[in-house]
């Protein structure tokens, strides 16, 4: 008897994002002056950071993707806003959108995708006229405050969150025990959501 392989793109995104999030550390101050940026610190963080905010927002797309896989809709799969795409799948699964809409974690990926979608077009590069560094903001949010290892631990935490509060109000079961690659062969469950229940 042939089993099929399934590849898990949520797992993957997770694994990528916990790798660069464990490279950040918590203090970018420059060790003589600490209220000066150590830019080598502050490099590191960001480029590690927006690997991860780039992660998350990957893990949250493909959990949607999956969702609406499982219902076999495929027609809504390049709608490319993913917050009308949340909207969208509550729809197709008949549930309100508004008890995810009003969730803290939510409101957490909105400010992290802002904050992505500001970084990616910021159209002013100049940050700061002297010198040394200090701390500056990109779209309202401090880069001191927000590229650290603790907040993107917690950031971290409040994604999956709100992957589970998506799949929860859906009906829909999470398996965190699931690896990057299943066989049905196993027991049949091969993705990260399932509509089965144990």
């Amino acid at each position: 008897m042939s089993c099929g392989y399934y590849m898990n793109m949520e797992i993957i995104a997770l694994d990528i994002a916990k790798e660069h999030i464990s490279k950040m550390e918590d203090n970018v101050f420059d060790d003589e002056c600490k209220e000066f940026l150590d830019l080598k610190k502050l490099e590191n963080n960001i480029k590690n950071g927006f690997v991860a905010i780039t992660q998350f927002k990957v893990f949250i797309e493909s959990l949607l993707n999956t969702i609406i896989n499982l219902k076999g809709d495929l027609s809504c799969l390049d709608i490319e806003n993913i917050f009308n795409k949340m909207k969208y799948v509550c729809s197709i699964y008949d549930k309100d959108f508004s008890f995810i809409e009003k969730n803290k974690c939510l409101k957490t990926f909105k400010k992290m995708n802002r904050l992505r979608n500001n970084m990616i077009h910021y159209k002013n590069s100049f940050i700061y006229d002297g010198t040394a560094i200090y701390d500056f903001e990109i779209g309202k949010v401090s880069v001191k405050k927000y590229f650290t290892k603790f907040n993107f631990e917690k950031l971290f935490n409040q994604v999956i969150e709100l992957g589970d509060l998506i799949a929860k109000t859906l009906g829909l079961i999470v398996r965190n025990d699931i690896s990057i690659f299943e066989c049905d062969g196993k027991d049949g469950i091969t993705g990260y959501i399932s509509v089965c229940s144990e």
